[in-house]
């Protein structure tokens, strides 16, 4: 399956009813790269400040177990020479 469209994705995030600073919006909505299960998750793992405030989403976005397992498991299967 294809990455949303920049559009799609953000009526995507519209539709979860969540007010956010614009610019933690773009944000998420970059971090997320069209990615559904991100848009859900990333702006799902943020707090209310971090939703609300500029000046407070962290340097790096927490990952959901969610968005985490798939990428276990993609390197589980990789080779022991690359794990």
């Amino acid at each position: 399956m294809p990455p949303l469209t920049a559009e799609a994705s953000a009526r995507l995030l519209d539709a979860l009813g969540l007010a956010m600073a614009p610019s933690v919006r773009r944000r998420v909505l970059a971090e997320a790269a069209g990615i559904p299960l991100a848009l859900v998750d990333l702006r799902a793992a943020l707090t209310d400040a971090q939703l609300s405030d500029p000046r407070r989403p962290p340097a790096v976005f927490p990952l959901t177990d969610r968005l985490r397992a798939p990428f276990a498991a993609a390197v589980r299967e990789l080779p022991g020479s690359t794990a």
